[in-house]
């Protein structure tokens, strides 16, 4: 081989491994013989094929594969070819012209080769992947295919004899050393392990050139040369099959092929186990069924999981997957009466009738045959205490329900001087000797009632925040203590804090009325100064307040 030749053979060999080297690639080593058949060389042409005419031929491969049984092989071949007619008299109508010729004899070319039974190495007899399916390798006899295109490259040397006549001339002109070859071939393919394997192999070139040898017109003008390679082929499986997630489905297999799957699924995942495909699987991490696009129904009523809005209990599709206990329409969730048959707007609870006619329902109308405005019940004077609790229900007042004109604390009708500031223990009426700072000292409220866990002042109490506004507005130097308190029933962590929020609660209806914020402090005590036992609903209800007290500067 000259150098031309052997830089050409490397640079075509390095293009597919530099271009593709993440892909399965194969490299062979070819020992064999080569023979041909030219003008000089009858082959065939009177019935005989002489096989003097070989020689010792060797090559090297490259095959990169698209598929497990489909590559595209760059083969480089050598050898050499040489002859002579004279002593060819075994050949029936063959003139001796006393030729001999040699000449070497290379080929470079490109073929596509298929393998017959290629796809067996990496599957199983159920055409699984033989890694996904917990397999490995398998070795395989297998044919193989192959035809393309090349080109050869000879230099021959022709010796005419004594006398080169005008034929041998035009022989002279017209030798080619560079030809156009379609080489066919084909062989079988032995494996000795996943990445060795051994082959017989034999290849022949169209006749389509006729001066391989430098002889055409003064031998068989007519007849074309061609050659042929008969030999083993050492391969080696190098590069591996590309799996980027290694889940034994090569990548160009693989419809997930950076994520793990199964062969089921042409490469993609199945999370969940539940035989659907996390790309069509709706809840790909639950176990879930195809119908349900793969989501799991825990109480079997016919709606996912991640639509029921009552996952644990079975309800109808319409509810969102909720029950109707009573079949009013109405799904529990949203039913004030589930066990019982309501209209919707009535909250699906029965219509109860309204005695009275004042908009209160009689189950919720404290007064339910008396018309009235707050709760149900009546307020003559308007003044927020309804007329049974209030002391003086004609009258208006702040004081439990009283006027109290002097803004003492005391209701006109208890005040002996209901137009002079006094104190409780001379009747209403001012005290010598008593200051502005006793009378400051001496106010205190302790009835600003509460319900159960709750911080909104009920409304029989809400008179005390206007009798402290009165009596800051006479008193304007007074500051006050505001002081929450709570019953038993909870923790005293809870306790505390609801005795906070109802402190506060009375903070901000103050500083609403009108109460400069700067003369109110908040303390809350819990359950732990309570007004009287707990030992009964009505003594509870004691507890469940709030406490004002006066401070003098």
């Amino acid at each position: 081989m000259n150098n031309w030749n052997l830089i050409t053979l490397l640079i075509l060999l390095s293009i597919p491994s530099l271009s593709f080297s993440q892909n399965k690639i194969d490299i062979g080593v070819f020992l064999g013989y080569g023979e041909h058949g030219s003008d000089v060389h009858s082959w065939g042409r009177h019935g005989a094929m002489l096989t003097e005419n070989s020689a010792f031929a060797y090559g090297a491969n490259l095959k990169l594969n698209f598929k497990d049984n489909l590559g595209l092989r760059l083969n480089y071949w050598g050898s050499e070819i040489s002859g002579q007619d004279r002593t060819l008299t075994e050949l029936v109508g063959h003139d001796l012209r006393d030729y001999s010729f040699s000449s070497p004899l290379k080929e470079l070319s490109l073929v596509l080769e298929y393998d017959l039974f290629g796809k067996k190495r990496w599957q199983n007899k159920q055409g699984e992947s033989l890694k996904a399916s917990g397999g490995s390798f398998r070795r395989a006899i297998s044919p193989y295919f192959f035809s393309g295109v090349g080109l050869s490259f000879t230099n021959p040397i022709v010796d005419f004899g004594q006398n080169i006549s005008k034929l041998e001339e035009e022989d002279l002109d017209n030798t080619e050393t560079t030809n156009f070859q379609i080489p066919v071939g084909g062989g079988i393919r032995f494996d000795l392990t996943e990445a060795i394997y051994v082959s017989a192999e034999i290849s022949s070139r169209i006749p389509i050139n006729d001066y391989l040898e430098g002889i055409s017109e003064s031998a068989n003008p007519e007849k074309n040369d061609s050659y042929q390679f008969i030999g083993f082929n050492l391969g080696f499986r190098i590069g591996g099959r590309d799996d980027s997630d290694n889940d034994g489905i090569i990548d160009k297999e693989d419809l997930c092929p950076n994520i793990p799957g199964l062969i089921a699924f042409n490469g993609c995942p199945d999370s969940d186990n539940d035989g659907i495909e996390d790309s069509k699987d709706r809840c790909p991490n639950s176990f879930g069924a195809l119908e349900y696009m793969g989501c799991p129904d825990s109480d079997k009523d016919g709606v996912i999981d991640l639509d029921d809005t009552c996952p644990s209990i079975a309800g109808l599709s319409k509810f969102d997957g909720c029950p109707d206990t009573d079949g009013d329409e109405i799904p529990d969730i949203r039913d004030e009466c589930p066990n019982e048959v309501g209209p919707s707007s009535n909250n699906g609870c029965p219509l109860i009738l309204d005695a009275d006619g004042d908009g209160f329902n009689d189950d919720v109308d404290n007064c339910p045959n008396v018309f009235g405005i707050i709760s149900g019940c009546p307020d003559t004077d308007k003044d927020g205490v309804i007329d049974q609790d209030d002391a003086c229900p004609t009258l208006f007042g702040t004081l439990n329900g009283c006027p109290d004109s002097d803004g003492d604390g005391i209701a006109d009708h208890q005040d002996a001087c209901p137009l002079e500031a006094g104190i409780a223990s001379n009747s209403g009426c001012p005290q010598k000797g008593v200051s502005r700072s006793d009378i400051i000292n001496d106010f205190y409220i302790n009835d600003i009632y509460f319900d159960t866990n709750q911080s909104v002042i009920k409304s029989e109490s809400r008179f005390r925040i206007e009798e402290v506004l009165a009596f800051s507005r006479q008193f304007p130097e007074a500051k006050f203590i505001i002081t929450g308190h709570t019953d038993n029933r909870n923790s005293d962590n809870y306790n505390l804090n609801l005795s906070e929020r109802r402190a506060k609660r009375v903070y901000e209806s103050l500083v609403k009325a009108g109460v400069n914020p700067s003369k109110l402090t908040i303390e809350y005590k819990g359950e732990h100064e309570p007004a009287t036992s707990n030992l009964s609903e009505e003594e509870m209800k004691k507890n469940r307040r709030v406490e004002i007290r006066g401070v003098a500067q």
